[in-house]
């Protein structure tokens, strides 16, 4: 598919309101578009929206303030743990390649509480192949030496795909909406993807 006709197919197939001859401004529209339709069902002052929409400069200190205000809700906190947790993991990966201090490295720590961070903290100062011993340990996905940070990086993040799609079916609200908004987010990002690499992320 001709890039020039991408946005005409989105539109078509119903995944964009408006027809756009501006790729940045269809991606702009299904941004505004998901943000508006989720904080029609829990407000723009919700920790969930904030989590995901808000305005602010996503600091780690930003997610962990809004981490320890959803900690007392236990099923949102799961979830919630999950995410940092990954993102943590993917982060050390990044940060061994450019071999930065492990100071930086601690800096940078989202709370969660799917394992101890003096684990994750020892596989880093340790290298490369001993956070891939923790990786499989901890999240049971297969990564090896070999592989690059962009790969590592695409293999967790399909891994923490699979563990939401378990949310799908669920009976609370705010489960299904944290669903809805990561498939819809990777939506997005898959057609940037199509559009900019001419390739699909395997995510």
């Amino acid at each position: 598919m001709e890039k020039k006709d991408l946005l005409r197919y989105l539109y078509h197939d119903g995944i964009l309101i408006e027809e756009h001859s501006d790729f940045k401004l269809g991606l702009k529209s299904l941004d505004e578009a998901l943000k508006y339709e989720i904080s029609s069902y829990i407000g723009k002052e919700h920790l969930v929206y904030q989590y995901f929409f808000s305005n602010q400069k996503k600091s780690v200190d930003f997610y962990n303030t809004i981490y320890n205000e959803i900690k007392p809700q236990n099923i949102l906190s799961e979830i919630i743990s999950y995410r940092n947790s990954v993102k943590n993991i993917i982060m050390a990966y990044r940060l061994c390649e450019n071999n930065e201090d492990v100071l930086v490295f601690k800096s940078n720590m989202l709370k969660q509480n799917q394992y101890e961070i003096d684990r994750l903290e020892t596989a880093y100062i340790q290298g490369k192949k001993e956070l891939i011993q923790f990786t499989k340990s901890e999240l049971n996905t297969d990564v090896d030496i070999a592989d690059s940070v962009l790969k590592i990086d695409r293999k967790l993040s399909k891994q923490y795909l699979e563990y939401i799609k378990s949310y799908a079916y669920s009976t609370n609200l705010l489960e299904i909406l944290i669903y809805y908004i990561v498939m819809r987010k990777n939506q997005i990002n898959q057609i940037k993807s199509i559009y900019y690499l001419n390739e699909v992320c395997d995510e």
